[in-house]
């Protein structure tokens, strides 16, 4: 008769005791919460010591090897410096296959994390997986799957595209824990992920909870913690979830990064739980870090934070609402607030990617005009060691007299002016395709240039192009042309004559075509 009151009261004590450790948990997830300060001066030192160590570095591979450092330290905490240190390995890699491969496989997850989710697919897309070694492929396969993981819960994609990145993931899964260079913490992670995803949630619990354990590293527990919290979401078992989940913040936001979900995670299942104080909290202390660390996919996390926080205040009883509207109004700022830096984000990004377009065009060009340089340096070269030759030759066969004969002989028969203005021509009309067709807009019809050959330009023309060069000196023009200065004016005085602006105008409006 009374096994059933001990039945009750045994289940009852298991609960409450399973109660106070969460409550626990987040005491402590408050005292560390409190204690952010300290472990951002601590990893701002540890920036600064390395920085000073990578200033007087002498070798590349010091360097490199700094520079990793540093990249590793703010890789999960602030973007901008995370790509200024990756930009430094590529800097100091000096061509090394296996470090450019590196520091690739390290930009695509910071591309990830910005969530420029094609450009990180374009770089993995690029690599060739038949010519990598077991642990290039191994460190390829996680950078797919960190890639696919942050696709499948990025609420912007659509639904069925998500379910479809799930299934493919699965397989990249196997794929990678049948590397034999992986890890064996990811090994045991990925196998964890496997059994959960594959309806066997109590043995991922087992071993994800013995990897916690065994973790000696501090980034490892924060991962391993999280994977388990997911575990338990198998099961049903909300307070377990919610209590790795805390556990995984705390590693995270000792190590310290501002790109773990945990706290994004924890709020929202505490505003499901009606329990609005401390969800709240919560969430403030993950939005923070969110808009600090420049993570657009993380930015995204905090909105669908806000939503859920909106909901559940939403269901809240009347007498709270004047609250309750004060944090929605709070909140919807807030979101207001992040839109806006996600726009600002995609703005810069659209804005640096056309930069580097420009950039590109302008190496290209310049690249075409070196080399045009050279080729008329070397052929004026030629050209002269040709005459010195011929000099020789000539006072050989009739001394003097056979000299000044050649000297006398007019310029054009001796300089091979036409190729000179054919290099020229070619070089200005590759930087100025149009040139001659915005000339004729300024000009009459009647006083229209008419070119035979498009890259080949008149007098006139090479007149006009040596003004929007920069020189405007007829005397200057005269010397480049090899005319006499009268004849430059003269020409330039006909020009203008027959533009459809003020002639004092033209060739302001010469200089500013592009």
């Amino acid at each position: 008769m009374c096994r059933f009151p001990s039945i009750f009261l045994l289940l009852a004590l298991i609960l409450s005791g399973c109660a106070s450790e969460l409550e626990r948990k987040f005491k402590e997830l408050d005292h560390v919460i409190a204690e952010r300060d300290v472990y951002r001066v601590r990893l701002e030192r540890k920036a600064d010591s390395l920085r000073s160590l990578m200033a007087v570095a002498t070798t590349d591979s010091a360097r490199w090897e700094y520079s990793e450092s540093l990249f590793l330290l703010f890789k999960y905490w602030q973007a901008d410096s995370a790509m200024t240190y990756l930009d430094k390995m590529d800097a100091s890699s000096g061509g090394n296959h296996a470090k450019t491969l590196h520091a690739m496989l390290e930009r695509s997850d910071v591309e990830v994390l910005l969530r420029h989710y094609s450009e990180a697919e374009d770089m993995l897309d690029k690599l060739d997986t038949s010519v990598m070694t077991d642990a290039e492929l191994a460190a390829y396969y996680k950078a797919d799957l960190f890639l696919d993981g942050i696709k499948a819960v990025d609420e912007m994609i659509p639904e069925d595209d998500r379910k479809e990145i799930v299934e493919k993931r699965h397989v990249k899964r196997l794929a990678y824990i049948n590397n034999p260079e992986i890890e064996p913490f990811e090994l045991i992670r990925r196998n964890g992920m496997q059994l959960y995803e594959s309806g066997r949630p109590g043995e991922a619990i087992s071993i994800l909870r013995d990897l916690v354990n065994n973790s000696e590293g501090i980034k490892d527990k924060s991962e391993a913690a999280y994977s388990l919290a997911f575990a338990y979401s198998y099961t049903g078992n909300r307070k377990m979830r919610e209590y790795w989940l805390a556990q995984s913040a705390i590693y995270s936001l000792e190590i310290p990064t501002r790109a773990s979900l945990a706290l994004f995670e924890l709020s929202n299942m505490l505003f499901e739980d009606n329990q609005l104080g401390q969800a709240s909290r919560y969430c403030q202390v993950a939005l923070e870090d969110a808009l600090n660390s420049k993570y657009n996919s993380r930015i995204m996390n905090s909105a669908n934070s806000m939503l859920y926080i909106v909901r559940a205040v939403g269901h809240k009883s009347k007498e709270d609402r004047a609250a309750y509207i004060f944090i929605i109004i709070v909140l919807g700022l807030l979101f207001a607030m992040t839109v806006a830096l996600l726009v600002l984000s995609f703005r810069q990004h659209k804005t640096i990617k056309r930069k580097n377009r420009l950039l590109e065009d302008a190496n290209e060009v310049k690249t075409e005009y070196i080399t045009r340089h050279i080729t008329m340096s070397a052929y004026y070269m030629e050209d002269i060691e040709r005459y010195r030759h011929e000099l020789r030759s000539k006072l050989k066969e009739g001394g003097v007299d056979a000299i000044m004969e050649l000297l006398r002989k007019p310029p054009e028969e001796v300089v091979d002016y036409k190729t000179f203005f054919k290099i020229f021509d070619d070089t200005f009309v590759g930087l100025y395709p149009d040139f001659a067709d915005k000339v004729n807009e300024l000009l009459r019809p009647e006083a229209r240039f008419t070119l035979k050959n498009p890259r080949e330009l008149t007098t006139g023309l090479r007149i006009l192009a040596a003004i929007r060069i920069g020189i405007t000196d007829s005397g200057k023009i005269a010397k480049f042309l090899h005319c006499a200065p009268s004849s430059v004016y003269t020409h330039r005085c006909k020009i203008k004559k027959g533009a459809v602006c003020h002639p004092e105008d033209f060739e302001r409006k010469i200089s500013e075509i592009e």
